[in-house]
C-alpha cells in the first residue's frame, strides 16, 4: 500500500539525525536559544534581535541558510476562515485569529482555499460555506506588509481551487500574485528553498496543476503518502486523513511527525518536505471540537520528545493546525532551537 511505500528509504534517510552535514545544514552555525512566547526579544547577531514574531532572525538560520524542509514550520489549516459567521462558524470556522495575528505568533505555512466571490474577485473559501468574508487581495496584503516590517521571514502559500473552477479563478489568483503590489515579494522557483534564498517572500506552492504563468511548485496532498516526487531529488510525504475518529487520526498524525523526527528533511542531495495536516471530522465537521482533542496531543508529543532530546531540536516538518494558539504556535517554532525545560 501506499503508505509503506519505498519505507526502506525512509529507514536509510532516518539514519541521518538533524544535524547532518552539507548544504543547508546547522552543523557549523549551532543553535540558539529559543525565543520567550511574548513581545520580548533575543539578542542576536549582525542582523539584529529575534522574537516569536520573527523567529527566523536568528542567527544560526542565517549562518546554516537550511532548507525549508528541514525547518519546523508552524502552520494552519484553512488559515483564512476566522470571519465566518453565527451560522456557518461551528462548522467552517477553522481559526479564531486572522492571518495578520497568526503571522505575529510565529506561523510560516497558510492553507489558501480560494473561490470566486460569484464575480470576478478570488475570495477565501471552505467547502458548503462559501466565501469566508475575506478576499485573496486582503491576505496577500497582510502578508506583504508583514514581510515588509520583518525581512527575515518568509510565508508558505499553497493555495488550492476549493470548488474545481479550473483556468479562470487560476488566473485571477495568479494576475493578483503577480500585480504591481506583490510580484516583488513572491518566490515562485519550483522547488524548495533554502532560507536565505527566500526571506522577505511570499512562497507560491499550488495544489492545482495548471498555471498561467508556469510558476509556483506544484505540491500535491494526499491522505497519506511517502516519497512522491516533486522534481529531481526532492520528495513529498504529506498526510491529510480528513475523515476519521480520533484515534486513527491521532496515529496518522504521530506516524508522520514520527518520520519528520527521525529524518533531517533534507540529506543532501535528498530533499524530503514532509507536511502534516490534523484537521479531521468523523459525522458532522466541528474542527473546535477535534481540535479540543488533537492540539494538546501536539503539545505534549514536542515536549516529551524534545525533553527526550535533551532540549535540543528536533525535526516535524510542516504541521497545519486548527485553531492555532500562541502557545502552540510557539511550541512548534522551539523545536528549532535549544530549550531549557
Amino acid at each position: 500500500m501506499l503508505y509503506y511505500k519505498n519505507l526502506f528509504i525512509i529507514i536509510v534517510a532516518s539514519l541521518f539525525i538533524i544535524g547532518c552535514s552539507g548544504d543547508g545544514s546547522f552543523d557549523e552555525a549551532g543553535f540558539d536559544e529559543a525565543p520567550p512566547s511574548s513581545g520580548e526579544f533575543i539578542e542576536g547577531g549582525d542582523h539584529g534581535p529575534y522574537g516569536q514574531i520573527n523567529w527566523m532572525n536568528a542567527p544560526h538560520f542565517w549562518e546554516g541558510n537550511p532548507s525549508l524542509a528541514s525547518i519546523t514550520l508552524p502552520g494552519t489549516h484553512d488559515s483564512g476562515t476566522s470571519n465566518y459567521g453565527k451560522f456557518w462558524a461551528p462548522y467552517a470556522k477553522c481559526q479564531d485569529v486572522n492571518i495578520n495575528k497568526q503571522l505575529e505568533w510565529g506561523v510560516r505555512f497558510l492553507d489558501l482555499r480560494v473561490g470566486f466571490d460569484g464575480f470576478t474577485n478570488p475570495q477565501i473559501c471552505h467547502g458548503s460555506a462559501g466565501h469566508a468574508n475575506r478576499s485573496l487581495n486582503q491576505v496577500l496584503l497582510g502578508v506583504r506588509n508583514f514581510l515588509i516590517q520583518y525581512s527575515s521571514e518568509c510565508v508558505v502559500l499553497l493555495f488550492d481551487d476549493e470548488y474545481n473552477e479550473g483556468k479562470r479563478l487560476i488566473d485571477a489568483i495568479e494576475a493578483l500574485l503577480y500585480n504591481n503590489d506583490y510580484r516583488d515579494y513572491v518566490y515562485d522557483k519550483p522547488d524548495i528553498p533554502h532560507l536565505n534564498d527566500a526571506r522577505g517572500k511570499m512562497i507560491y506552492w499550488r495544489r492545482y496543476d495548471y498555471s498561467l504563468v508556469g510558476r509556483g511548485l506544484k505540491v500535491p496532498i494526499f491522505k497519506k503518502y511517502l516519497l512522491f516526487p516533486l522534481y529531481e531529488n526532492a520528495y513529498l510525504s504529506t498526510q491529510d486523513n480528513y475523515e476519521c475518529s480520533d484515534k486513527e487520526k491521532w496515529k496518522d498524525v504521530e506516524d508522520f511527525l514520527g518520520i519528520a523526527l527521525r529524518s533531517a528533511g533534507e540529506v543532501p542531495p535528498i530533499v524530503n518536505l514532509i507536511i502534516s495536516f490534523t484537521s479531521y471530522y468523523h459525522g458532522i465537521p466541528l474542527p473546535r471540537l477535534t481540535a479540543a482533542f488533537m492540539n494538546p496531543k501536539i503539545k505534549n508529543y514536542i515536549s516529551k520528545y524534545q525533553r527526550a532530546n535533551g532540549g535540543w531540536p528536533i525535526h516535524l516538518g510542516i504541521i497545519a493546525s486548527d485553531f492555532v494558539s500562541q502557545d502552540l504556535a510557539h511550541r512548534m517554532l522551539c523545536t528549532n532551537f535549544i530549550r531549557h525545560y
